[in-house]
């Protein structure tokens, strides 16, 4: 659970996969079984050459979004 003011990110998260490749770029999934989509078990976030996950905040798909304590 999140709270109030803690906005959901993806580098912090617990879901996280990282794919890393050597000579290409490192791709970033999301491992929440709520983010599932028909073809693919786990949603892909980003790409990137760099061994960080370039996006800041949660994407508008992330069902972490709504887990925020009152």
């Amino acid at each position: 659970m999140l709270d109030i003011n803690e906005k959901p990110a993806c580098s912090t998260c617990e879901e996280l996969i990282t794919d890393y490749s050597n000579c290409g770029r490192n791709s970033f999934y999301c491992g929440d079984k709520r983010s599932a989509t028909e073809t693919e078990p786990h949603r892909r976030i980003a790409q990137s050459r760099s061994k960080e996950i370039p996006v800041k905040t949660a994407p508008r798909w992330c069902p972490r979004k709504g887990e925020i304590m009152t």
